[in-house]
């Protein structure tokens, strides 16, 4: 078991954590539920379960789906997004879902069509 630390789309300055059955790369987007709504959200680190100390692993609610699609957000657009939201005096939440297409916020798989004609 892994906890996995995501961000969203509030405008909080922490990240939250989720638990999940296996390991969750840098950028990973899941959807979760938080305060009885679900929500997406970028993950931005994962940490074997054993590691965790903060509270009870019973405590985490679990990722609710992930997406294995290519749209997953690299080191490097993070860093800048960090960067971003240090100098602004901003959640990083709210400065990575500020960047992001709208395709991308929405629920589900988002549709990829790269065929050019």
């Amino acid at each position: 078991m892994f906890v996995c630390h995501v961000i969203l789309d509030l405008p909080l300055r922490q990240n939250y954590s989720y638990r999940h059955q296996s390991y969750l790369a840098l950028g990973t987007r899941v959807t979760v539920e938080f305060r009885n709504r679900q929500y997406i959200g970028f993950v931005i680190s994962t940490i074997a379960a054993d590691q965790f100390n903060d509270y009870p692993l019973d405590k985490l609610s679990p990722i609710l789906e992930t997406s294995q699609s290519i749209l997953a957000l690299t080191s490097q657009y993070l860093e800048i997004a960090n960067f971003v939201s240090r100098y602004y005096h901003h959640p990083l939440g709210s400065t990575v879902f500020c960047t992001l297409p709208g395709l991308l916020k929405k629920q589900g798989e988002p549709e990829t069509n790269f065929d050019v004609k």
